[in-house]
């Protein structure tokens, strides 16, 4: 449990990084920017028992010049008991190219994912209502996918702010998972 709370305080001090080099950039060099994404969907496991839709949370930081960029983010996919299994968290990296204006942002990434979590075999219970016989942890390495959509329609006062979908994927040998998820943007794309 003390792992998962230490996360965000991992991805904090990167949603800063750079912002301070940027703020004085002469516009004439290559186009530098940063963003964000925040989102919240149901994923679907690919194996096992549950086929159900499960939620997902994710948080990725994306930088790049040009159109090349690179991105870092976490996925936390399972029970909304956070800590509890079923869960998998996938951190994973990324490179991909993208297309940008004002008005909107088209992103494709794929790069190495590892992932991590606990996982229930079945739904047996022992007499206090405890999983515990039945888990499993899960400990992989994995490949992740990530096409970002996003509209900006008051990019001609606040290009900074979006919002949009990501189809994402992440293959891994114990619990593969993918989706559609429903996303906020922020960045400072120049």
């Amino acid at each position: 449990m003390r792992s998962l709370l230490t996360i965000p305080f991992v991805l904090l001090p990167l949603a800063g990084f750079g912002t301070i080099t940027n703020a004085f950039a002469q516009a004439t060099g290559p186009i530098r920017s940063e963003w964000f994404n925040a989102g919240i969907s149901r994923s679907r496991p690919t194996v096992g028992e549950y086929e159900t839709p499960v939620p997902n949370f994710n948080l990725n930081y994306n930088f790049g010049r040009e159109n090349r960029f690179y991105q870092a983010g976490v996925d936390y996919v399972g029970s909304l008991s956070l800590g509890r299994p079923p869960y998998v968290i996938a951190a994973s990296v990324g490179f991909g190219r993208r297309s940008f204006s004002r008005y909107h942002l088209a992103a494709l990434s794929v790069g190495p994912a590892f992932v991590i979590g606990r996982w229930r075999r079945g739904w047996r219970t022992d007499a206090y209502g405890e999983v515990e016989k039945d888990v499993y942890d899960v400990v992989s390495p994995g490949l992740s996918a990530d096409l970002q959509l996003i509209a900006k329609p008051l990019g001609f006062i606040m290009p900074e702010l979006g919002a949009g979908i990501e189809i994402y994927a992440n293959v891994n040998l114990h619990r593969s998972f993918y989706g559609l998820r429903l996303v906020f943007h922020g960045n400072n794309t120049r």
